[in-house]
């Protein structure tokens, strides 16, 4: 390794090193017999970096990275975590030829087979169109994910997520589509809850699954984990509330354009979040009646998709002052539920 190139000066003992072929580095935890291993499977060109960094509220630990320069195109690391006590419990981690793909984009799919001691083999596939069909060390999927485990030869358990089929040629699991898709009808931002046009199975069943959220232009993007679906179906309460933004406005443009608060948006403004974050997101008022959409952000400026009107903005609090608030998400966004399957075989089932 060779410890050449500039760096933040509070980066220290830097050593670097190349090598198209897999890597791995592994940690002891304070001289304990308790480690975690990393494998990262090789790519032509990739060049990695170790250090200890000189801030006292980071872990005392030497950092691994992993880089690649290829210009016009996207970095993809394949990595595997090991936590293990004693001694590792991987024999073999190797990436297989995946089958089927003929799509484009900056990223392709990932089929990985993971050996362990016992007998126990993992193989992983990742695909970025689930509506492909795939196959790759003789397992088939036709989904985002899928994830199939034997021991001694016989299937153990499987988990398809984002599809309709994941198989050894046997043994399967399928579902109907690959994800619910709906529309927003309707939000209740106070209690976190949003009704769409489809209904849900009711109760705590998707309770801790994810649930995406889009607006109708696609701009603004977001993830919430659900808490329940209530009766009759329809209405499903988020774990967290979707509020980004609340400020005191300080005057609206005479053509409606905009508004002028008194708090700049801080993930844009602080967070070194890239301009546009919150582009697509509902605006509303103290009340949170109103129905806009941010068109786009400027200091402490929000432009609307449509010309703001003020009586839409009432001193509800009585309290002298006009205030408005951003959600996350509103009436006409998409919401998109993944497929989602998992399946534990008994042995010799």
């Amino acid at each position: 390794m060779s410890n050449r190139g500039k760096l933040k000066p509070n980066i220290l003992q830097v050593q670097r090193a190349s090598t198209d072929g897999d890597a791995w580095a592994d940690w002891d935890y304070r001289d304990q017999d308790l480690h975690m291993r990393v494998d990262l499977l090789g790519e032509a060109g990739r060049r990695y970096l170790t250090a200890t960094y000189a801030k006292t509220d980071v872990p005392d630990i030497r950092f691994l990275f992993a880089e690649d320069e290829i210009e016009d195109a996207a970095s993809e690391f394949i990595t595997v975590w090991q936590p293990y006590a004693d001694a590792p419990f991987i024999e073999r981690i190797e990436r297989l030829p995946v089958a089927g793909w003929s799509g484009e984009g900056e990223y392709g799919p990932v089929a990985v087979r993971v050996t362990m001691v016992g007998g126990q083999v993992d193989t992983l596939i990742y695909s970025p169109d689930p509506n492909v069909e795939l196959s790759a060390g003789g397992i088939t999927l036709k989904g985002s994910f899928g994830y199939w485990s034997t021991l001694d030869g016989a299937p153990r358990c499987a988990h398809l997520a984002g599809g309709t089929l994941l198989t050894d040629g046997d043994a399967e699991l399928a579902l109907d589509q690959p994800a619910t898709v709906a529309t927003i009808t309707d939000v209740d931002l106070t209690g976190n809850l949003i009704t769409l046009d489809q209904k849900l199975p009711v109760g705590d069943a998707l309770a801790g699954r994810m649930i995406f959220l889009s607006s109708a232009d696609g701009r603004h993007r977001t993830a919430y984990e659900i808490a329940e679906v209530m009766e009759p179906g329809d209405v499903v309460r988020l774990r967290h509330n979707s509020i980004i933004y609340r400020s005191r406005v300080e005057s609206f443009a005479d053509d409606g354009s905009n508004m002028v608060c008194e708090l700049p948006l801080a993930l844009e403004a602080g967070r070194g979040f890239k301009p546009g974050y919150y582009d697509g997101a509902l605006i509303t008022g103290e009340d949170l009646k109103a129905r806009y959409r941010v068109d786009h952000i400027e200091g402490e400026t929000v432009f609307a998709d449509r010309p703001l009107d003020p009586a839409d903005f009432p001193d509800a609090g009585d309290d002298g002052r006009i205030v408005v608030s951003i959600f996350d998400h509103g009436p006409g966004d998409t919401a998109v539920l993944h497929g989602n399957m998992f399946q534990r075989w008994d042995q010799g089932e």
